[in-house]
Protein backbone atom coordinates (compact mmCIF):
# COMPACT_ATOMS: atom_id res chain seq x y z
CA UNK A 1 0.00 0.00 0.00
CA UNK A 2 2.56 2.50 0.58
CA UNK A 3 4.72 1.71 -2.28
CA UNK A 4 1.48 3.04 -4.26
CA UNK A 5 1.86 6.37 -2.44
CA UNK A 6 3.45 9.21 -4.19
CA UNK A 7 4.30 10.74 -1.15
CA UNK A 8 7.51 11.30 1.02
CA UNK A 9 6.48 9.42 4.71
CA UNK A 10 8.87 10.36 7.53
CA UNK A 11 8.10 8.90 11.52
CA UNK A 12 10.41 11.10 13.77
CA UNK A 13 10.23 10.74 18.01
CA UNK A 14 9.98 13.76 19.84
CA UNK A 15 12.99 15.15 19.63
CA UNK A 16 13.42 15.27 15.38
CA UNK A 17 14.96 12.19 15.35
CA UNK A 18 14.18 9.79 12.61
CA UNK A 19 12.68 6.63 12.97
CA UNK A 20 11.37 5.53 9.82
CA UNK A 21 11.49 6.74 6.47
CA UNK A 22 9.17 6.06 3.05
CA UNK A 23 10.40 5.51 0.26
CA UNK A 24 14.07 4.47 1.16
CA UNK A 25 16.92 5.02 -1.20
CA UNK A 26 14.86 8.30 -2.49
CA UNK A 27 18.72 10.17 -2.89
CA UNK A 28 21.28 10.52 -0.13
CA UNK A 29 19.15 12.56 1.88
CA UNK A 30 15.99 10.12 2.22
CA UNK A 31 18.54 6.99 2.69
CA UNK A 32 18.54 4.33 5.56
CA UNK A 33 21.41 6.71 6.36
CA UNK A 34 18.97 9.42 8.22
CA UNK A 35 17.74 6.54 10.85
CA UNK A 36 18.04 7.79 14.61
CA UNK A 37 20.04 11.37 13.27
CA UNK A 38 18.44 14.53 14.21
CA UNK A 39 16.81 16.00 11.22
CA UNK A 40 19.39 18.81 11.81
CA UNK A 41 21.73 16.39 10.19
CA UNK A 42 20.29 15.47 7.36
CA UNK A 43 18.68 18.80 5.94
CA UNK A 44 19.28 22.24 5.66
CA UNK A 45 19.21 24.27 9.07
CA UNK A 46 15.86 26.22 8.17
CA UNK A 47 14.04 23.43 6.86
CA UNK A 48 15.20 21.23 10.36
CA UNK A 49 13.85 24.50 12.47
CA UNK A 50 10.77 24.42 10.77
CA UNK A 51 10.15 20.84 11.43
CA UNK A 52 11.24 21.20 14.64
CA UNK A 53 8.64 24.00 15.15
CA UNK A 54 6.14 21.96 14.03
CA UNK A 55 6.60 18.48 16.15
CA UNK A 56 6.76 21.00 19.14
CA UNK A 57 3.33 22.57 18.38
CA UNK A 58 1.36 18.89 17.58
CA UNK A 59 2.97 17.31 20.64
CA UNK A 60 1.83 20.05 22.58
CA UNK A 61 -1.47 19.63 21.59
CA UNK A 62 -2.07 21.24 17.47
CA UNK A 63 -4.04 18.35 15.72
CA UNK A 64 -1.81 18.82 12.42
CA UNK A 65 1.06 21.49 11.16
CA UNK A 66 1.89 22.17 8.07
CA UNK A 67 4.37 24.03 5.77
CA UNK A 68 6.06 24.55 2.21
CA UNK A 69 9.64 24.39 1.66
CA UNK A 70 12.17 24.19 -0.89
CA UNK A 71 15.26 21.39 -1.07
CA UNK A 72 17.98 20.49 -4.30
CA UNK A 73 18.00 17.41 -4.58
CA UNK A 74 20.32 15.99 -7.22
CA UNK A 75 20.26 18.97 -10.38
CA UNK A 76 16.90 19.38 -9.38
CA UNK A 77 15.36 22.32 -7.09
CA UNK A 78 12.41 20.44 -5.44
CA UNK A 79 9.44 22.30 -3.69
CA UNK A 80 7.63 20.35 -0.82
CA UNK A 81 4.38 20.73 1.26
CA UNK A 82 4.58 19.02 4.62
CA UNK A 83 2.25 17.85 7.22
CA UNK A 84 2.72 16.88 10.12
CA UNK A 85 0.45 14.62 12.81
CA UNK A 86 0.89 12.83 15.83
CA UNK A 87 0.98 8.89 15.91
CA UNK A 88 0.84 8.31 19.73
CA UNK A 89 2.80 10.21 22.30
CA UNK A 90 6.36 9.64 21.39
CA UNK A 91 6.11 9.61 17.27
CA UNK A 92 4.94 11.92 14.63
CA UNK A 93 4.33 11.30 11.04
CA UNK A 94 5.32 13.64 8.52
CA UNK A 95 3.89 13.37 4.93
CA UNK A 96 5.68 15.41 2.09
CA UNK A 97 4.38 15.95 -1.37
CA UNK A 98 6.11 16.83 -4.08
CA UNK A 99 5.09 20.11 -5.42
CA UNK A 100 7.61 21.41 -7.83
CA UNK A 101 4.98 21.60 -11.17
CA UNK A 102 2.56 23.13 -9.24
CA UNK A 103 4.69 25.86 -7.64
CA UNK A 104 6.59 26.56 -11.15
CA UNK A 105 2.97 26.69 -13.06
CA UNK A 106 2.07 29.50 -10.39
CA UNK A 107 5.22 31.28 -10.58
CA UNK A 108 4.75 31.41 -14.52
CA UNK A 109 1.17 31.99 -13.93
CA UNK A 110 1.98 35.18 -11.72
CA UNK A 111 4.72 36.46 -14.01
CA UNK A 112 1.84 36.05 -16.90
CA UNK A 113 -0.29 38.36 -15.00
CA UNK A 114 2.10 40.68 -14.21
CA UNK A 115 3.43 40.86 -17.21
CA UNK A 116 -0.36 41.45 -18.85
CA UNK A 117 -1.31 44.10 -15.82
CA UNK A 118 2.11 46.08 -17.06
CA UNK A 119 1.01 45.88 -20.79
CA UNK A 120 -2.82 47.02 -19.56
CA UNK A 121 -1.69 49.63 -17.50
CA UNK A 122 0.77 51.23 -20.14
CA UNK A 123 -1.76 50.61 -23.02
CA UNK A 124 -2.90 53.93 -24.71
CA UNK A 125 -5.93 52.32 -25.01
CA UNK A 126 -8.57 52.23 -22.79
CA UNK A 127 -9.30 48.84 -21.42
CA UNK A 128 -11.64 47.64 -18.74
CA UNK A 129 -14.04 44.99 -17.41
CA UNK A 130 -17.72 44.91 -16.72
CA UNK A 131 -19.68 42.91 -14.59
CA UNK A 132 -23.10 41.40 -15.39
CA UNK A 133 -25.01 44.28 -15.37
CA UNK A 134 -22.60 46.00 -17.50
CA UNK A 135 -20.92 48.31 -14.86
CA UNK A 136 -17.40 48.75 -14.60
CA UNK A 137 -15.19 46.57 -12.42
CA UNK A 138 -12.04 47.16 -13.78
CA UNK A 139 -10.45 50.06 -15.67
CA UNK A 140 -7.23 51.23 -17.21
CA UNK A 141 -5.25 54.16 -15.82
CA UNK A 142 -5.77 55.32 -19.75
CA UNK A 143 -9.17 56.62 -18.90
CA UNK A 144 -6.96 59.25 -17.25
CA UNK A 145 -5.78 60.40 -20.68
CA UNK A 146 -8.43 59.31 -22.77
CA UNK A 147 -11.58 60.67 -20.59
CA UNK A 148 -10.02 62.60 -17.93
CA UNK A 149 -11.47 60.29 -15.62
CA UNK A 150 -9.95 58.85 -12.54
CA UNK A 151 -9.89 54.85 -13.15
CA UNK A 152 -11.42 54.42 -9.13
CA UNK A 153 -14.47 57.17 -9.52
CA UNK A 154 -15.24 54.82 -12.56
CA UNK A 155 -15.56 51.62 -10.65
CA UNK A 156 -19.24 50.77 -10.40
CA UNK A 157 -20.56 53.21 -13.07
CA UNK A 158 -22.66 51.98 -16.04
CA UNK A 159 -20.90 51.92 -19.15
CA UNK A 160 -23.92 54.02 -20.76
CA UNK A 161 -23.04 56.78 -18.47
CA UNK A 162 -19.87 57.39 -20.66
CA UNK A 163 -21.32 57.22 -23.83
CA UNK A 164 -23.49 60.24 -25.72
CA UNK A 165 -27.52 59.52 -25.64
CA UNK A 166 -27.55 59.55 -29.42
CA UNK A 167 -25.27 56.20 -29.18
CA UNK A 168 -26.85 54.39 -26.78
CA UNK A 169 -28.78 51.98 -29.49
CA UNK A 170 -26.11 51.50 -31.10
CA UNK A 171 -24.06 50.54 -27.86
CA UNK A 172 -27.75 48.39 -27.09
CA UNK A 173 -27.16 46.80 -30.31
CA UNK A 174 -23.80 45.91 -30.30
CA UNK A 175 -24.32 44.39 -26.77
CA UNK A 176 -27.18 42.12 -27.93
CA UNK A 177 -25.17 40.85 -31.03
CA UNK A 178 -22.29 40.37 -28.47
CA UNK A 179 -25.13 38.31 -26.27
CA UNK A 180 -26.06 35.92 -29.18
CA UNK A 181 -22.74 35.55 -30.46
CA UNK A 182 -22.31 33.85 -27.12
CA UNK A 183 -25.08 31.43 -26.95
CA UNK A 184 -24.35 30.70 -30.43
CA UNK A 185 -21.08 29.66 -29.06
CA UNK A 186 -19.02 31.75 -31.21
CA UNK A 187 -15.30 31.58 -30.19
CA UNK A 188 -14.27 33.93 -27.86
CA UNK A 189 -17.39 35.43 -27.81
CA UNK A 190 -16.02 38.64 -29.53
CA UNK A 191 -17.55 40.83 -32.34
CA UNK A 192 -14.35 41.91 -34.45
CA UNK A 193 -16.22 44.80 -36.35
CA UNK A 194 -16.77 46.85 -33.39
CA UNK A 195 -18.40 50.27 -33.58
CA UNK A 196 -17.18 53.96 -33.06
CA UNK A 197 -18.98 56.06 -30.22
CA UNK A 198 -18.90 59.17 -28.75
CA UNK A 199 -17.27 59.22 -24.87
CA UNK A 200 -18.35 61.81 -22.76
CA UNK A 201 -15.32 63.16 -21.35
CA UNK A 202 -15.17 64.45 -17.58
CA UNK A 203 -15.24 68.48 -18.86
CA UNK A 204 -18.14 67.41 -20.97
CA UNK A 205 -16.54 67.18 -24.54
CA UNK A 206 -17.02 64.26 -26.60
CA UNK A 207 -13.97 62.02 -27.92
CA UNK A 208 -14.98 59.32 -30.84
CA UNK A 209 -13.65 56.02 -29.72
CA UNK A 210 -13.41 52.78 -31.96
CA UNK A 211 -14.81 49.84 -29.48
CA UNK A 212 -14.42 46.04 -29.40
CA UNK A 213 -15.91 43.67 -26.48
CA UNK A 214 -15.44 40.20 -25.83
CA UNK A 215 -18.20 38.39 -23.59
CA UNK A 216 -16.78 35.49 -20.65
CA UNK A 217 -18.47 33.53 -19.16
CA UNK A 218 -16.09 31.84 -15.92
CA UNK A 219 -17.45 29.70 -13.46
CA UNK A 220 -21.08 30.82 -13.84
CA UNK A 221 -19.84 34.56 -14.10
CA UNK A 222 -20.54 36.87 -17.02
CA UNK A 223 -18.10 39.63 -17.76
CA UNK A 224 -17.26 41.60 -20.77
CA UNK A 225 -13.84 42.71 -21.29
CA UNK A 226 -13.27 46.21 -23.70
CA UNK A 227 -10.72 47.97 -25.61
CA UNK A 228 -11.48 51.26 -26.99
CA UNK A 229 -8.99 53.04 -29.23
CA UNK A 230 -8.68 56.70 -30.06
Amino acid sequence: LLGALPDLLFVFDREGHYLDVHPRGHGQLLSEAALSRHISEVLPIEIADKTCTALSRIFAGSPIERFDYSLRLGERDCSFAAELVRLDAGRALAICRDITDRHRAEIALADSEARHRALVEHSQSLIFQLDAEERFSFVSRSARLLLGESPPTLIGRSLRELIARDDHDALRSYLQRLTAAMEDGIADHRLDEGLELRFLQADGRRRWLHLVMTRISSGGRITVVGNAVD
